[in-house]
């Protein structure tokens, strides 16, 4: 059995193997080059926030006596609820 030298089995990235340690060494150097942005006066910060199987009431903001939930509801008081 004879294999292609350029074969996705010969250039697989394996879990464990030397190529998926030298993509996630790469990938972490990357990340630390991007630079930092300041955004512009005025220019508004979004928030989208989802999260699975929450019903609309189950947020203090939203008036629910039973579940806390301190960040949501500062996020709340400082922004846009809708």
């Amino acid at each position: 059995m004879s294999h292609h030298p350029l074969s996705l089995r010969a250039a697989s990235v394996v879990p464990g193997g030397p190529l998926f340690t030298l993509l996630i060494i790469v990938s972490l150097l990357l990340c630390g080059c991007a630079p930092e942005v300041e955004p512009e006066a005025g220019q508004p910060n979004i928030l989208l926030a989802i999260a699975d199987d929450w019903g609309f009431p189950h947020a203090g903001t939203y008036g629910d006596p039973v579940v806390k939930t301190p960040t949501f509801d500062r996020l709340a008081r400082e922004g846009i609820v809708f």
